[in-house]
């Protein structure tokens, strides 16, 4: 056999092979420069920001390292943060994808018959998703919109997030059922396969037959990649624990600011309450978009199973039209902003000054959130104090400082929270000293809370997604998260890699010596 029969022979390993060693060049120097090492900042001290790394440490529990690269790929698949990312990124993958894969299909698999047989359980595995997956989408779209009619816009925004997760868990299970189902019966044979012909000699009726292929192979690929975004972002993945290293029995680490499926978060409020609780932290106020029902189920959660965990009630007031949002504490009816569409589905409908003053008035708490004083920003913070405003959210930057100065200069709070919506490790957090510690009450915390000798701890290497800005961000994020593994993590990605290469050289193999006569029986084509 000469050198070039062997290289056309084995070209889809020799591809294969060459890809993975492109990957793992990019993993060893990436894990090679990384400089891993966690800053807990607090940013309430007055002056310059205090690196307080002395009194905090973050372990990941072991179970963490052998499922690192999945809970890396909740990194690729979280542009949910930002939707309108996920479009030119998809675009470019699909189309570098699509082209390459027709390079192999017309070079190396070209007038491969073996390859022809194979690709009818596929096809017939992506004509599975698309017809189930697309009745999925169409029910759950059809269920929100019937919604939007019946019961308003707030309907859909405090829903949509539970239905795309149910509606992809399902379609993740139909999908990886019939792939099973057809992988048996590529090796077993059992079943038959039927497929229409599509092919025609006329050149305009061959070419609207490429055009509806491609637009197959596309929706294809939107539906799956929906899918697996969905389905992913619903898993919590094991996380770090944070410890205090001197943490005195009356101190409590807490987060104020926190979503859940209930509006535009990726876990439901029973798994954020463990998600926190595997974290370290004591307590938490759940703030879903409008409406406290996130924080009831959590805190009925926490009730039922006895658990060490303080849930405090609270909610977004997302007033986009006002460019401002804010977060109610300790009002159990939802306040809707005045601008949404009309409907049963809410009835408290208020602007900014009305809500801020009636959740005062009705013994709740106010703080702004992530709110900077700029040309767009409708308010001035003299004008929300006056309203009756009890603190503001702030963070690791150098507008914060503003905020910061101006809450201690007027007795008000000051909060760092993680706002997280996805699955990522908590980044932020308050320490808070209660002076009755038997006293876990919201009005308790927050005669605390005022007096401003708590800590806003912010941990800045965690934080992989807004460091970064771009309809690009993700892959970005994806290159800061590596940077951020420690060796182990590193050694992780490696094993899973080298285990998927020779997992996938092993099928490939298998279906070489494939017996093709066995195979083509169970393939009917139909006129």
């Amino acid at each position: 056999m000469t050198v070039k029969d062997f290289l056309w022979r084995n070209a889809l390993y020799l591809v294969i092979t060459f890809v993975f060693g492109l990957w793992m060049v990019y993993l060893i120097t990436t894990s090679l420069s990384s400089v891993q090492t966690i800053h807990f900042i607090n940013v309430l001290t007055a002056g310059d920001f205090e690196d307080v790394s002395s009194q905090y440490s973050s372990s990941i529990p072991l179970l963490r390292y052998f499922l690192e690269p999945f809970i890396g790929l909740t990194f690729i698949f979280a542009f949910n943060s930002d939707p309108m990312g996920i479009i030119p990124l998809f675009l470019v993958v699909y189309t570098v994808t699509r082209i390459a894969l027709l390079a192999i299909d017309n070079t190396l698999l070209y007038n491969n018959r073996k390859k022809e047989v194979i690709f009818r359980y596929f096809k017939d595995l992506l004509e599975f998703a698309v017809k189930y997956g697309s009745i999925l989408l169409l029910v759950f779209g059809a269920s929100l919109v019937v919604g939007y009619f019946t019961l308003g816009f707030l309907f859909v925004a405090n829903y949509f997030e539970t239905f795309f997760h149910i509606g992809s868990i399902i379609g993740l299970i139909l999908i990886v059922g019939k792939g099973l189902y057809n992988a048996i019966i590529y090796f077993k044979p059992k079943g038959i396969l039927k497929f229409r012909k599509s092919t025609s000699k006329n050149p305009v009726v061959s070419t609207l037959i490429r055009i509806k292929r491609e637009l197959f192979y596309f929706w294809t690929a939107f539906l799956l990649l929906f899918i697996l975004n969905f389905s992913f972002l619903s898993i919590s993945f094991p996380t770090q624990h944070i410890t205090a290293t001197d943490l005195a029995p009356d101190e409590f680490l807490f987060d104020f600011h926190v979503h859940t499926t209930m509006s535009d978060g990726h876990l439901t409020p029973e798994q954020r309450v463990m998600w926190y609780i595997d974290q370290g932290i004591h307590g938490a106020a759940f703030t879903d978009h409008h409406h406290p029902r996130g924080a009831l189920r959590a805190r009925e959660f926490v009730e039922t199973y006895n658990l060490d965990f303080i849930v405090l009630i609270g909610q977004e007031f997302t007033d986009d039209p006002e460019d401002i949002h804010l977060n109610f504490f300790g009002i159990e009816e939802e306040i809707t902003p005045e601008g949404y569409t009309e409907g049963p589905y809410g009835q408290n409908r208020m602007n900014a000054s009305e809500a801020i003053k009636y959740v005062k008035a009705n013994g709740g708490y106010v703080i702004v959130n992530h709110y900077h004083r700029n040309a767009s920003a409708p308010f001035s913070y003299e004008q929300l104090r006056d309203w009756g405003v009890d603190g503001f959210e702030i963070g690791y930057s150098d507008k914060d400082r503003e905020i910061r100065d101006f809450c201690l200069n007027n007795s008000l709070i000051c909060l760092t929270t993680t706002d997280e919506h996805l699955t990522r490790e908590l980044n932020e957090f308050v320490r808070l000293k209660l002076t009755d510690p038997t006293n876990k009450t919201l009005v308790h915390i927050m005669e605390n809370l005022r007096r401003n000798n708590h800590s806003c701890i912010v941990i800045p290497e965690l934080d992989y997604f807004r460091n970064f800005q771009g309809d690009f961000s993700q892959l970005n994020a994806f290159d800061s998260y590596l940077l951020n593994l420690d060796p182990y993590q590193a050694l992780s990605w490696a094993i899973w890699s080298v285990l998927f290469y020779g997992l996938t050289l092993l099928i490939i193999r298998r279906i070489k010596n494939r017996n093709l006569e066995g195979l083509v029986k169970k393939i009917v084509l139909l006129d």
